[in-house]
């Protein structure tokens, strides 16, 4: 069985992650008696080619089929949420567009995309934006 550990996400702002949609994750600040809609992610860890300090996970979402994936929209790399089969997933050796490198700095983690390198989860600084893939480190 592939190891996982059940986690919640902020970003430096210490917004929250949240379902906004079936498919679409949003960063806010949630006030205490809303935090229940803080998404639980389930980060699973992955065969890829080791790298550095950089340790390969996919991040799925708790109780729901729900990966995210890096895709190709044009020519620009893009975060979505896919559907998966709960049977098949998570698994040892995840499709690369599932895997993220995750790496510490100091006090923040960072996920780099596998697929396309120097891609990183990133949040906008304007509240109830998507979290997308972001060309740049310490993305928010």
């Amino acid at each position: 069985p592939v190891q996982s550990i059940k986690c919640k996400l902020q970003d430096r702002e210490q917004k929250s992650l949240v379902l906004a949609s079936p498919c679409v994750l949003k960063a806010l600040h949630l006030l205490s008696q809303e935090m229940s809609r803080e998404v639980v992610f389930c980060m699973s860890f992955v065969q890829a080619e080791e790298r550095d300090n950089k340790i390969p996970v996919a991040l799925g979402i708790r109780d729901k089929n729900l990966y995210l994936s890096c895709v190709k929209k044009g020519d620009t790399p893009t975060l979505q949420l896919e559907e998966v089969d709960p049977k098949v997933y998570p698994k040892r050796n995840m499709e690369k567009r599932f895997v993220f490198y995750k790496t510490e700095i100091k006090d923040t983690v960072e996920f780099e995309s596998v697929l396309y390198p120097n891609w990183y989860i990133s949040t906008s600084q304007t509240e109830e934006k998507p979290v997308f893939l972001g060309h740049f480190r310490g993305g928010q």
